[in-house]
């Protein structure tokens, strides 16, 4: 039986009819949605709880928030976290987002917890953080939107850094597929991103299609001529056991 890990989800959002079998990152960027998240995390005991403060929306006033959760170990990674330069009005709190990422990053090197990026536009502004990156246990890069060039950039600035991956592998989307063909495997990961990061036919995204996620990433790999597909589920599975550091 092949066992499926979601590097990102957001529990919240989804439609839960159907509720996950598998182990997932979930995140939240608002105290109500932390509460309401942490709720229902008492049917998931084996999922990972994170809380960050998310570009799009940088609200400062959640920075002590943040750290309150993290003094008492009520969360197991810090994010979504980073930068978000894709439409105008984002652009216009970019003195905000640059703050709230500051604070964020200095909060997972202090309580030693990964930390998951979201970046659009901004890779450039982010690798102005490379030093202080290579200085984290585990960096997760959400739904990368770069190219392979630019990840292996990360992780050979000293980076321990995963790339996280969903249904743009079967939208056609270049970069993506070409990160997912060429990167390392042990750097590897999938997600749903659900109930967002859907198909342009869909309405959303569902927990349970994480499943179509890795059969999409199995087929541009050159290990399936190597390797079965449960391999490659249980390699993956230890990339994400390592993200999230889990024992």
């Amino acid at each position: 039986m092949n066992f499926f890990c979601d590097a990102h989800l957001h529990l919240v959002q989804c439609d839960l009819t159907e509720k996950p079998k598998n182990i997932f990152c979930t995140c939240a960027h608002d105290k109500q949605e932390f509460y309401d998240q942490k709720k229902l995390l008492s049917d998931f005991p084996q999922a990972v709880c994170a809380f960050g403060i998310h570009p799009q929306m940088p609200l400062i006033q959640n920075i002590e928030f943040l750290e309150q959760l993290l003094a008492e170990n009520q969360i197991d990674a810090i994010g979504e976290a980073g930068f978000d330069f894709y439409t105008p009005q984002f652009i216009a709190h970019k003195e905000e987002q640059i703050k709230v990422f500051e604070s964020q990053l200095d909060f997972a090197i202090k309580y030693n917890k990964p930390l998951v990026i979201h970046c659009r536009k901004a890779i450039d502004k982010l690798f102005e953080y490379h030093k202080k990156l290579a200085g984290l246990q585990t960096v997760l890069f959400h739904n990368f939107c770069g190219n392979s060039i630019q990840a292996l950039s990360f992780l050979n600035h000293g980076i321990n850094g995963y790339f996280s991956f969903g249904k743009q592998i079967m939208n056609n989307n270049k970069k993506t597929i070409d990160c997912v063909k060429n990167l390392p495997l042990e750097n590897l990961l999938f997600e749903t991103d659900a109930p967002y990061c859907k198909l342009k036919s869909e309405t959303q995204t569902f927990p349970f299609e994480i499943e179509k996620v890795y059969k999409a990433g199995f087929e541009l790999r050159d290990e399936k001529t190597q390797i079965s597909f449960e391999e490659f589920c249980n390699r993956i599975k230890k990339n994400f056991n390592s993200c999230y550091r889990i024992q």
